[in-house]
């Protein structure tokens, strides 16, 4: 559970809960207004986009501190995603229009993606080689493929699109 603080300066917290007793286990901080995160698949890193504070914080979930923070060069650094092997993490900057794909064994970004504007919710394709991204200020979905690296225009969707998600057969959104 990722906590934004009372004020949008204040430091934030991510929340490790244990799901059997409902009780929350670990109060990690990190950096001002924490918003959306994303776990690494073996369940040992998480990636927190600080919004306010304008960076990414790597937490070592299993020692409860943050690893390393990431400076962001884009706007506003929002939600993340992880990819399904675990080797990159991709941060939407919903002010800067443009998503940072970080390499997570170095924790370094290698590119920048340019988006519409607002890029916001984001999830991959089943296959594993897309990324489906909601662009809230452009009403507009697109998608980046990884492997020739190019973003669609997308269609417009309506107004704010925000979180997305795909059934397991990758056919309903």
């Amino acid at each position: 559970i990722s906590f934004i603080g009372d004020k949008t300066s204040d430091a934030g917290m991510l929340g490790v809960m244990d799901l059997e007793t409902g009780r929350l286990v670990k109060q990690i901080p990190v950096q001002a207004q924490s918003e959306r995160f994303d776990i690494t698949p073996d369940g040992k890193r998480a990636y927190v986009a600080n919004l306010v504070a304008q960076t990414i914080s790597v937490v070592d979930l299993e020692a409860g501190v943050v690893t390393e923070t990431i400076p962001s060069p884009e706007r506003l650094p929002f939600n993340v995603l992880i990819s399904p092997k675990g080797l990159r993490a991709f941060v939407a900057n919903v002010m800067g229009n443009s998503i940072l794909e970080i390499d997570t064994t170095t924790n370094k970004v290698i590119s920048t993606i340019r988006t519409a504007p607002g890029p916001n919710g984001m999830t991959f394709t089943p296959d594993g080689d897309n990324i489906l991204i909601t662009n809230v200020y452009a009403g507009r979905l697109q998608s980046y493929n990884l492997s020739s690296k190019v973003v669609s225009d997308g269609s417009f969707v309506g107004l704010l699109p925000g979180f997305i998600r795909l059934a397991p057969d990758g056919l309903k959104g």
